[in-house]
């Protein structure tokens, strides 16, 4: 079997498994809380878990990705979070279905910066803009949907089917993995930087755990702005370490390079903005609106039929004639306009309608920013460069939800839905000065180095 289709196919199961899986369990907890005999406040403890074990693997998937291989990993990652999902759906307490979302979170931070790694590494140079239009299915089809499935399961089955509902796509995925992935052995032996990876871990733990306290419990309460300042003063600390060690956990030499300093910076505000968006547009559609979940998460797949749209003109036709910065600039621009729309728009078939325009923006977004960021990274790279991207993915996502709550309470959606049209506006100078030349052109990945790019 052709390995490109092959690596595609595992790579987009185990990225919607993960992402699915973020969206989805949200939906539940006040079934949750009510099976087990909690408080729904309570039951938050099922998604911190889940947070704090993700952001801790996230720094060591380049490492253990380049030691035992990325399709390796992936494929040990998938069997993990499938063999955790089962253990969530026959979870006999709350105290061991916590136990067991946070061994899903520690497979799910391996799942996506391996998976892009491999992808990347599988495709040729050329092929980049595919590989992004592969990878933006995932990424945003599945938080769109995520809602819809939880909201049918909840209500037509039992909770617990919002974890059992991962075993058929992840033990199919595991089998065809083992079956038609070529697995290759890992490129080095370094010794892991045990320092570094402390103060990574510890630091995005600490940062998106006063992120998700923030809004529920205050942004005044000593364990909000406690956890924020940790995490701000461990990723300081993490800064000052690698820039100075031999051998560092996280390659930042890497923003050196043009390309993947000025895409990193549009994707970081990028999926700050949607991640706010989703969260905002979920509340208003049940608050504002008073539509019921099923029917709200119904009006929301209208952005992840965007993305599909999008994603396919992105990659095959738009990228290859144009380069990133046009597509780049006009996805901004357009996700912009679409949460100013939202900001004024009132009726569901209205909404639907912006969030297809917003979807189709972020499929430009997303297939020209991680094409360009990966351009002339270099193959042995590829690794390093998707973790660092996914663990900033993963706090501006959080930060861009938590600022949207706080907006909720003190000024109402309407500002929630200003505030992510800004975020977008702000990536738009970044955007402007990614020169096409940066990445129509990439270097030739066997031969060249990262060092050897013009920062």
């Amino acid at each position: 079997m052709d390995q490109r289709f092959a690596v595609s196919a595992s790579v987009v199961a185990a990225g919607s498994l993960t992402l699915l899986d973020g969206t989805i369990v949200n939906v539940a907890l006040p079934a949750i809380s009510a099976d087990l005999h909690l408080t729904v406040p309570g039951t938050s403890a099922v998604t911190v878990a889940y947070l704090i074990a993700l952001a801790t693997a996230i720094p060591l998937a380049g490492w253990v990705g380049d030691r035992f291989g990325e399709a390796v990993t992936l494929l040990g990652a998938m069997a993990l979070f499938t063999a955790a999902s089962a253990l969530c759906a026959l979870a006999g307490s709350f105290g061991a279905l916590v136990a067991f979302r946070a061994l899903q979170g520690l497979a799910g931070g391996l799942l996506l910066p391996t998976g892009t790694a491999l992808l990347f590494r599988t495709f040729p140079p050329s092929e980049r803009a595919r590989v992004a239009a592969i990878m933006a299915v995932p990424t945003a089809v599945a938080p769109a949907i995520g809602p819809v499935l939880g909201g049918v399961l909840v209500a037509h089955l039992d909770w617990r089917w919002i974890f059992a509902v991962n075993l058929p796509l992840g033990v199919a995925a595991v089998v065809f993995g083992l079956a038609f992935v070529d697995r290759h052995r890992g490129r080095r032996r370094a010794r892991l930087d045990a320092v570094g990876f402390a103060l990574a871990a510890g630091g995005l733990v600490a940062l998106m755990v006063g992120l998700d306290l923030g809004p529920r419990t205050g942004w005044g309460t000593p364990a909000a702005w406690g956890s924020i300042v940790g995490g701000v003063v461990l990723l300081g600390g993490l800064l000052g370490h690698q820039l100075t060690t031999p051998a560092p956990l996280l390659a930042l030499r890497l923003f050196g390079d043009r390309a993947f300093r000025y895409g990193s910076i549009v994707t970081l505000l990028q999926s700050a903005a949607f991640a706010g968006t989703l969260y905002a547009v979920a509340l208003f559609l049940q608050d504002g609106l008073g539509i019921d979940p099923l029917d709200a998460g119904l009006v929301m797949c209208a952005d992840a039929v965007g993305v599909a749209v999008g994603a396919r003109l992105a990659g095959r036709f738009l990228y290859p004639r144009t380069g990133p910065r046009p597509l780049l600039i006009g996805g901004l621009l357009g996700m912009a306009a679409a949460c100013a729309a939202l900001a004024v728009a009132s009726g569901p078939w209205v909404i639907r309608a912006v969030l297809f325009g917003l979807g189709v923006s972020l499929a430009l977004l997303i297939v020209s920013s991680q094409a360009s960021t990966m351009a002339r990274i270099h193959h042995d790279d590829l690794g390093a460069a998707s973790t660092l991207v996914t663990a900033g993915r993963q706090v501006t996502s959080a930060l861009g939800v938590a600022l949207c709550a706080g907006l909720l309470g003190a000024a109402g959606y309407r500002w929630a839905f200003r505030l992510c049209a800004a975020l977008a506006v702000v990536a738009v100078p970044a955007a402007a000065r990614l020169r096409d030349a940066d990445v129509r052109s990439p270097l030739d990945t066997g031969t060249a180095s990262i060092s050897n790019s013009e920062c």
